[in-house]
C-alpha cells in the first residue's frame, strides 16, 4: 500500500521548503519538493506536519491534508492507466494541484515577454 509524507530536509533555520515523500512499495520511492514553506521551528518532526498553534499553520496543515488526498487519487488512476512512476510524475502532480490546468509556459514568464517586445519593437 502507498504512503505520503511531508518532509523537512533542510538544516538550516528559517524558512524552509517541505517536501513530499511518495513511497508506492519499499523499491519504488520518489520525493518532490512542494511550492510550500514553512518556518523550520514551527514543523513537527514527529507528525511530519506543521504544528497547529496559529491560524497560517492550521491552513498550510489543511491545505497538505489536500495535496495528500489529491496524489493518492492521482495515483490511482495513473496506476490503473499504466502510467510511470517516478520524481517527474510526482512533481507535475504537485504543479497540477497548486496550478491546475494552467501551469506555468513559457509565454506566461516576464523574460519571454520582455524579449518578445524588444524583438517586435
Amino acid at each position: 500500500m502507498a504512503s505520503i509524507t511531508y518532509q523537512v530536509l533542510s538544516k538550516k533555520k528559517g524558512q524552509v521548503s517541505i517536501f513530499m515523500r511518495l513511497s508506492v512499495s519499499r523499491e519504488i520511492n520518489f520525493r518532490a519538493k512542494t511550492t510550500l514553506t514553512i518556518n523550520k521551528d514551527d514543523w513537527s518532526e514527529a507528525k511530519k506536519m506543521p504544528k497547529q498553534k496559529t491560524a497560517s499553520q492550521k491552513n498550510l496543515h489543511q491545505k497538505l491534508v489536500e495535496l495528500k488526498a489529491n496524489i493518492f487519487d492521482r495515483l490511482n488512476n495513473s496506476v490503473i492507466e499504466g502510467d510511470r512512476l517516478d520524481t517527474s510524475w510526482l512533481s507535475k502532480q504537485i504543479e497540477l494541484f497548486f496550478y491546475g490546468s494552467t501551469l506555468p509556459t513559457e509565454n506566461n514568464k516576464l523574460s519571454y515577454w520582455i524579449e518578445h517586445l524588444i524583438k517586435n519593437s
